[in-house]
Order: C-alpha cells, then sequence, then structure tokens
C-alpha cells in the first residue's frame, strides 16, 4: 500500500556558464562560483561523504512487496485458527483480485511516465468493486477487514471514504490490531495529504511511535512515514517543519538521494512564499540549508535578493554561516551586505577571503586581491572542497575550490601584465584551454621557452588527468618554434619520440631542398617528401593548441572558434597590451588546419622547380590542390589551373580539363612524350640536308646541262 515517500524529483538547471575565462568568454571573473548543495548538505549537516543507496523503487514493485507483506502477515494473524488454510487461500484470492485491478492503474501511470505524456491517471478507470467479498469481509479479523475497505476506497481515489475505515482499526482494543497498525497510521496520514495535508503530520508521526511500541512494521513504514511527513508539511506550507525532516532523511544512505531533491525543491517553494516565512529565516538550520540552496543556483538573483532582504526584516546578524551568507549578497550585487555579513564572519573562512578578494578586486586593488586569494588556495588544499565547474560540454563538473580559486588568481594577474605568473595560476587549474592560450597566444617565444626552462613536472596538479600539462605546454612550445621556422630548437621540446623523429626527418627535407649543390629535381623531390610529411603529421608539428586548428594531443574534445570567443570574453579588459600579443602570435594563414596550406605551399615550390609535363611536378600539383580542395576551393584552384597548363602531354592533365577540376586519383600515364634531339642526331640530320641540297644542284645542274644541248642542236641546223 505504500507509494515513493518523496516529492518528485526537480532538477533544476542553472545558467550555462562555461568554465575558461578566456577562451570561452567565461566565468566571469566578479562573479563567486556555484556551490554543490550535496556537499554543502553534508557539511551543514555534519556528515561524512557517503556511498548513496539510490533506490528509487517503481511504483510497482512497491506494490508487489505490499501485497506479498500482507498475505504473509494474514497467514501469521490466523495460522491458529481452525479453518487457516481456506481463509488464507480467500484472504489471497480477494487480495489478488485488487492486485489486479491496481497493476492495471499502475501499469498505465508507468507507461505514461515513461512515454511523457502529461495525462498520468490518478485512479484506475472504474473503481474496485467490493460487493462480491462481503461474506468473505466478515469472517475476516476486524484490523484486516477495515483496513481492506479503506484500502479499497483508497485507490479508487475515494480518500474522504478511507478515513473512517483506518480510522477503525486504531479504535479497535490494542490486542486486536496488532498486525494493522502501522499501517493504517500510514494510510491515514497518505489520505489526508490528499484532504488536507495539515493534518496528516500527526498520523506520520503515530506511524514511529506504533512501531516502537512493538506493533508489526514489516513494510519499514517508520522510517518511509518521515518523508511522507515532510511532503505533506511542505504541501501544506510549514516549510520549517518539512525542511527538518527532509533533512532528517537525508542523513540515512538509503533515503538520502530523494531527500536532497526533495531539499531542493523545499527551498525553492520557500523562497516563493510572498512574504518569506520569518520562522524560516529566524532557523538556523534552515537558514543555512535555503543559503546553500541559493549558492548552488546561481541564476536565482531575484530569490537571492528576497532572501537578503528576509535576513535583514529578522534581525539575523551573527551567524555561523555568515560566510556564505556574503557570499548570496554578493552574488546579488548588494556588496554593502556582503560587507556586513563578512564583518560577522570568521576571518580565517576561506570563502569569507574570497569574497574580500572579489571585493578588492572590485576596487582595483589587484595585488592585495592576489594575495588573499593565494590564501584561499592554500586553505583548500587540492581537494578538500568542490563547487560546480561548469565547462563548455558538460551542465556540472566537479572542481577542486582550489582550482577555481587559482583560475580567479591567474586573472587578476593577468590585469597586472604579470603574465608568466598567470600562465603559473591557471596551469594549477583543472580547466586546461586557458593557461593554453596565454601560452601560444600572450607570451612572446622567448617568454615561453623561459617558463617551460624552468617548469617542473613536480607543478602537476592532479596524476590521475587524462594527459600531463607539462608535457603538453612542450608540446605546444615545439610546434610555436616549429612554426617559427626555429626546426632545431623545436626538436629538442617535442614530448614522444615519434614526434621528436618526424619533425628531424622533415627539418632534414627543409634543409636539402635549398641545398643549391643539389640538382633542381632533387631539391624538388625533398620538397615534395616535406609537403607530404606537413600534410599527414602537420596537426602533431605545427598545428595550434586553440584555434585555428584543433588540439593535437587530445587534451579538449572539441573546436573552438577562439577569435569569434575571445570577442565576447573578458580580454578588452586586460589592456591594449594583451590585445597587441593575440594580434602579433595569430598563425598565418589564419585559417583551420592551417599546416594544410603550409603543406600545399610546400608542393607549388616543389613544381616551380620542374619543367612542364614531369610526372613529380604533376603529382605535387595535383597532391597540394587536394590539400584544400575541400576547405578551400578558391586556394585550390591555381593548383588546378597549373596542372592543365603545364602539363599537356600528361593524362592527369587531360582528365583535370575535362572534369575542371581534380580527379578523384593521380595517374602518371603519359600521352605523348617529345623525342630529345642527341648531338650525333644534329650530325646526321646537317648530312641528310646537305645531300639533299647536292641532290637538288645536280638535278638542277643535269636539267641546265640537257637544255644547254638541246639549244646548241637546235641552233645547228638553224644556222
Amino acid at each position: 500500500m505504500t507509494a515513493i515517500a518523496f516529492c518528485n524529483p526537480a532538477f533544476a538547471c542553472g545558467p550555462f556558464f562555461p568554465m575558461d575565462f578566456l577562451v570561452h568568454g567565461g566565468r566571469d571573473i566578479l562573479a563567486m562560483p556555484e556551490t554543490i548543495f550535496r556537499l554543502e548538505c553534508l557539511r551543514i549537516l555534519n556528515l561524512q561523504e557517503q556511498a548513496e543507496e539510490e533506490l528509487i523503487t517503481s511504483e510497482l514493485d512497491l506494490w508487489n512487496d505490499s501485497v506479498r507483506a500482507d498475505i504473509d502477515e494474514f497467514a501469521l494473524a490466523v495460522h491458529n485458527q481452525p479453518d487457516a488454510a481456506a481463509l488464507i487461500a480467500e484472504y489471497t484470492q480477494m487480495r489478488e483480485a485488487l492486485d489486479d485491478h491496481i497493476r492495471e492503474w499502475l501499469q498505465a501511470r508507468q507507461d505514461a511516465r515513461e512515454s511523457y505524456d502529461p495525462d498520468i491517471p490518478t485512479a484506475p478507470a472504474t473503481p474496485f468493486d467490493l460487493q462480491p467479498f462481503t461474506a468473505l469481509l466478515e469472517k475476516l479479523p476486524p484490523e484486516f477487514a477495515e483496513y481492506f475497505r479503506g484500502a479499497a476506497a483508497y485507490h479508487n481515489a475515494d480518500y474522504a471514504g478511507a478515513i473512517p475505515h483506518f480510522e477503525a482499526v486504531l479504535a479497535l482494543p490494542e490486542p486486536e490490531r496488532h498486525f494493522k497498525s502501522t499501517w493504517a497510521a500510514f494510510m491515514l496520514g497518505k489520505s489526508w495529504t490528499q484532504e488536507e495535508p495539515g493534518r496528516a503530520g500527526q498520523y506520520f508521526e503515530q506511524v514511529r511511535i506504533l512501531a516502537e511500541q512493538g506493533y508489526r512494521d514489516p513494510l519499514g513504514l517508520a522510517p518511509e512515514s518521515l518523508g511522507w511527513q515532510a511532503r505533506a508539511e511542505l504541501s501544506a506550507g510549514a516549510f520549517l517543519e518539512a525542511i527538518h525532516h527532509y533533512a532528517d532523511c537525508a542523513k540515512d544512505p538509503v533515503s538520502a538521494l530523494m531527500a536532497r531533491l526533495s531539499l531542493e525543491t523545499a527551498c525553492r517553494q520557500a523562497l516563493a512564499a510572498t512574504p518569506i516565512l520569518e520562522n524560516v529565516a529566524a532557523d538556523e538550520l534552515c537558514r543555512n540549508i535555503v543559503t546553500a540552496w541559493l549558492l548552488s543556483h546561481r541564476g536565482a538573483e531575484r530569490e537571492a535578493q528576497d532572501w537578503v532582504e528576509a535576513l535583514e526584516k529578522a534581525g539575523i546578524e551573527a551567524t555561523s554561516g555568515a560566510d556564505r551568507l556574503a557570499w548570496v549578497a554578493y552574488n546579488t550585487g548588494d556588496m554593502e551586505a556582503a560587507a556586513r555579513w563578512l564583518a560577522h564572519a570568521d576571518s580565517s573562512s576561506p570563502f569569507g577571503k574570497w569574497v574580500r578578494a572579489k571585493l578588492l578586486y572590485r576596487d582595483g586593488k589587484y595585488a592585495e586581491a592576489e594575495a588573499l586569494l593565494e590564501e584561499v588556495t592554500t586553505s583548500f588544499g587540492t581537494s578538500d572542497y568542490d563547487l560546480n565547474d561548469q565547462d563548455w560540454f558538460y551542465a556540472e563538473d566537479p572542481a577542486a575550490a582550489s582550482d577555481l580559486a587559482n583560475d580567479d588568481r591567474g586573472f587578476v594577474q593577468l590585469k597586472q601584465q604579470a603574465y608568466a605568473r598567470a600562465l603559473s595560476s591557471f596551469m594549477k587549474g583543472k580547466n586546461w584551454s586557458d593557461p593554453a592560450l596565454i601560452a601560444e597566444r600572450i607570451l612572446t617565444l622567448q617568454e615561453l621557452r623561459d617558463y617551460v626552462d624552468t617548469m617542473q613536472d613536480s607543478d602537476e596538479p592532479d596524476p590521475n588527468l587524462l594527459f600531463s600539462r607539462p608535457d603538453s605546454l612542450r608540446n605546444l612550445l615545439a610546434r610555436r618554434l616549429a612554426r617559427a621556422g626555429l626546426w632545431d630548437a623545436a626538436i629538442t621540446y617535442y614530448r614522444g619520440g615519434e614526434f621528436a623523429r618526424l619533425a628531424q626527418t622533415h627539418r632534414d627535407h627543409l634543409n636539402s631542398s635549398g641545398d643549391q649543390t643539389l640538382s633542381p629535381h632533387d631539391r624538388a623531390r625533398h620538397l615534395f617528401e616535406a609537403g607530404q610529411l606537413l600534410r599527414e603529421s602537420g596537426m602533431e608539428l605545427v598545428g595550434t593548441e586553440l584555434s585555428p586548428d584543433e588540439y593535437p594531443d587530445g587534451s579538449y574534445p572539441g573546436y573552438i572558434w577562439l577569435e569569434e570567443q575571445l570577442k565576447e570574453s573578458k580580454s578588452t579588459e586586460m589592456g591594449t597590451d594583451f590585445d597587441e600579443r593575440l594580434q602579433e602570435s595569430r598563425v598565418k594563414p589564419d585559417k583551420r588546419f592551417h599546416y594544410r596550406y603550409l603543406a600545399a605551399d610546400l608542393m607549388w615550390q616543389c613544381a616551380a622547380l620542374l619543367p612542364d609535363n614531369d610526372i613529380l611536378a604533376a603529382r605535387a600539383l595535383y597532391l597540394g590542390g587536394s590539400y584544400l580542395q575541400n576547405r578551400d576551393p578558391q586556394a585550390a584552384d591555381k593548383f588546378y589551373k597549373a596542372l592543365v597548363r603545364r602539363n599537356p602531354n600528361l593524362k592527369i592533365a587531360r582528365e583535370a580539363d575535362k572534369l575542371r577540376w581534380f580527379p578523384s586519383k593521380f595517374t602518371d600515364v603519359v600521352l605523348y612524350t617529345h623525342r630529345e634531339i642527341h648531338w650525333y642526331d644534329a650530325k646526321r640530320n646537317v648530312a641528310a640536308v646537305g645531300l639533299a641540297v647536292l641532290l637538288v644542284i645536280s638535278g638542277v645542274s643535269i636539267v641546265a646541262t640537257r637544255l644547254r644541248v638541246r639549244n646548241r642542236a637546235a641552233n645547228g641546223v638553224m644556222s
């Protein structure tokens, strides 16, 4: 007969604040971070972290448990009677009839929830008919008969009709209600919750009293009644009582999860009351729980303002949670109230120090704010307290408070243009994108090199991170050096033998391509190999950690258009030096996967060293254009045109000309090869021409001689 004891879970989603200050334009330096409500509750209730048994049982399973327990209890109650077996069989049949009736309804409710149907049935389609079981009910022990009548009425949604039957059970003499007293009191509480919630609490308390007195409680209704009592009190607007009882439920690992979710609902409703009840503000436990809820829901600015005003009206001053109240007041923008609460807070409280540092930052006292934030980070250690670290992809991701305090300190250091110190602070935090930005775009190449040379691996904040930040920073430096053409220096910083080997091979090809003692073809071959290697391994060798390329170390799974995000970020608050450094460190070309353009340019240089109709030159033009054709057709166009124009005797050029673009595959088929003229071919040709000339001259002479002879003969005849 039981049901889930707590309020339906209400998962509150706060505003979507990315964790990274700079890259995402993220968490505002002027705002305090969010807490994690679960951890705040453990602190307030003085509980240790424990594994929560998330036993959220379905209504069908709860119903099955109650059916089995009811039949077992009846069998135990009548086992000494002569006709016990027959009675048990008849009672089981009646119980199963109600079971079949209710099961159909519960299944329909479960199906509606799973399909997100808003029309969840609150009662069976047709009432359960007790008429066929009238005779049997007259034979049963009164506590079972009255309870069954009440149960049938309750499940028919006739709560007013069920109450007299449950009361009749409790009105029986004590020896006659040993089995069903706790059940009846529990169902009275549930029935009154539906009818008049303010009257339900006394019956749920009675369940616990009856269980202590020794009445049967096979379903564990006594501990479950606490959550139901809190629910009834919440429905009645008795927020103080509800919060106290939900807090008691949170001490049990079995009910901790649902109790905490219900506490969130209670806080939300208490803050929505107009006006906020003074007894909630005056009660220390309620005050701490509600304040904790506000700290974990940064989007509740209006509720926070109402709460600060309610505390002022209640005359609350000195309190153990003054540092948290200063935090709430600060986040509402009421700096005067924040300062007043700080005056009552423990001066050693790290959260109080954190709020003070924010106030100092607002006043432009950056050095003092930085010093105080350093105290905050050492107060927390590395994992003493977790906060909500809402990053780019996930709505909630716990991070050590010291990590976020280090991020705050890094931002203050950026404000002072202490860029190397800021990098150290961000390196100690959780996120990687911000230190990567400083290393790649803000520090000069020499500043970064000096920093890495003095960096200790022991600075690594968490050995369980998926990647090593010192190694990632060294790889980042190596790629910056490589992009600057300083390959000899870059090779010494790559982490991992494969990267260094690839860099060395690429450097050797580049050096050989500039060796003027080599033939143009050999130099072109080195450029070709360098271009291919850069296309295949360019991300690892010269890729940027942030935009315009992706993250080569696998240190961050997504792609970010950094320049666009910086427009939304706080970079404009940093001063001209910050923006100038950003511009000076911009890669060229400033396009995503920029190394493909570098590889294509090497292919262009390769082809320039070779004659037309050369297979290697054609292949270089084909590959260079292929590197760019999908992402940047305009940049690839010059490769296509050169391929067609320079290689008329090659099949690949004919195919490209026909397609008006690059064929899907390269072919090295030669359509026609112009025969090269050798020295001996030239002499032979001269001799042939000379002979031909002689033959012509001889022929002309013969013809001329014959003509003269003929002329002389003709002259003789005439004379």
